[in-house]
């Protein structure tokens, strides 16, 4: 129990204009403590938005932004003037899944790659879904 409350504690206080944190599922212990593990061994870097960051144009910076081992960008929240800051929840089993990967199976940093390979969006219900994929090559 003791990850879940540490990612717990780490994602509320890293979510954007200090929006509650929904975690829908609620965070289990095993996702947990991969992802505590990745942030501890810097497997991902969880920092403020890089300065050429989209979010920096629209006046926002926010301490979401994590670097893949690849060095792509991503942020663990999605925020939009018109709708509520939003978790992008499935982040969490991701980078659990990469960190146990890497850390516990020895895999390489440099294959791994997360991919976005679906994206949905419905403007007036202010929902938006990116469907991502852990890619090992």
């Amino acid at each position: 129990m003791e990850n879940v409350e540490w990612t717990r504690e780490f994602l509320r206080n890293i979510a954007p204009r200090g929006a509650a944190c929904a975690l829908v599922p609620p965070l289990e212990a095993d996702e947990s403590r991969w992802f505590h593990e990745a942030i501890e061994h810097c497997i991902f870097s969880v920092g403020e938005c890089r300065s050429d960051c989209p979010r920096r144009c629209h006046d926002e910076v926010t301490q979401d932004e994590f670097l893949t081992p690849t060095g792509q960008h991503r942020h663990l929240f999605s925020i939009s003037k018109r709708c509520p800051v939003r978790m992008n929840r499935e982040y969490v089993p991701h980078i659990a899944a990469v960190a146990r990967a890497i850390i516990h199976f020895g895999f390489p940093a440099e294959r791994v790659c997360l991919e976005a390979f679906a994206t949905v969006s419905t403007s007036r219900k202010c929902i938006e879904q990116t469907v991502y994929s852990v890619r090992v090559g």
